[in-house]
């Protein structure tokens, strides 16, 4: 005689293994074939030692495709998971050596080296107080790939073994207003889990953006930097506009003054043949200086 109750459990485990299988299957089906990320921040905050992370090396063990003082835009891949992982370590931001301009070129770069588009930019910095050095970084990071790069921002704090963060340091930081979401890493540890766990919270992101957002593509890029052109000819505009608004009030201001002074010393009567006196002076002395500068010594 069956036990029923024996047999149903048996049925029950069975039948949550199959449901576990489907998931699985249907998150693996679901993962992009390929997942391209970029690894951006300043100088010294970890960008090679989670490059050396992501590609299973042992920690701070540098590689001559990752080092630590990355001139130019580098790119490892790795099968992870059934997937097609690349990972792109570009030029620290805020290099001292190095001009605005000079920064934004490297970034620009990174589009072409990730092209058709990165899944999700890793920001890399250390579970700290954000420096103003960091903070810059963001700004020119969102000038030049525009505010929604916030979306495809990943804030990933390194040293996790000095400081263990909880959502509090979080939202006190406000790393929501530059980053989609935040991880944390421990570079000095083999650990399993980690680059798993990364990966998987990544291609939930990317999973739930619409197919036609899944990468920050070049489109998106060069649309931001048509916006950051526009802004800074506006402002530019607008700087002129200030400084020609200045110099009239400045000579509103020297006329002003000098009519009070002659009238001072002619009266009222005076002032006026005083004044036109000084005008006929002003056109002498010009087109005497003028005359001078075309002699040839």
């Amino acid at each position: 005689m069956t036990n029923y109750s024996t047999t149903q459990q048996q049925q029950d485990i069975t039948d949550q293994l199959l449901l576990q299988e489907k998931d699985k299957a249907k998150m693996s089906e679901s993962k992009e074939p390929e997942l391209k990320i970029v690894l951006i921040g300043i100088t010294g905050e970890g960008k090679t030692s989670v490059m050396n992370t992501l590609m299973g090396r042992e920690p701070l063990v540098q590689s001559p495709s990752a080092s630590s003082d990355t001139k130019k835009c580098k790119t490892e891949t790795r099968e992870f998971d059934g997937q097609k992982l690349v990972v792109i370590d570009t030029p620290g931001l805020m290099d001292k050596h190095k001009t605005q301009q000079q920064v934004e070129n490297d970034l620009a770069k990174t589009i072409t080296c990730a092209a058709p588009g990165p899944h999700m930019f890793l920001l890399v910095m250390k579970p700290f107080v954000l420096t103003k050095a960091i903070l810059d970084a963001v700004e020119i990071i969102q000038e030049m790939f525009g505010e929604n790069t916030k979306d495809y921002t990943l804030a990933l704090f390194t040293c996790e073994d000095k400081k263990k963060l909880s959502q509090d340091h979080i939202t006190e930081a406000k790393v929501n207003n530059f980053s989609v979401d935040w991880h944390t890493f421990d570079n000095t540890k083999k650990i399993p889990d980690q680059v798993p766990d990364l990966l998987k919270k990544i291609n939930k992101i990317v999973g739930k953006r619409e197919e036609k957002k899944k990468m920050y593509t070049n489109e998106m890029f060069e649309k931001a930097q048509e916006l950051k052109e526009e802004t800074r000819k506006k402002m530019k505009e607008e700087q002129e506009k200030q400084g020609k608004e200045q110099e009239v009030n400045e000579e509103g201001l020297v006329d002003t003054l000098m009519k009070a002074f002659v009238r001072a010393i002619v009266g009222e009567e005076g002032l006026e043949a005083a004044l036109t006196f000084a005008g006929w002076m002003q056109d002498k002395v010009k087109v005497y200086w003028e005359k001078k500068k075309g002699i040839r010594l």
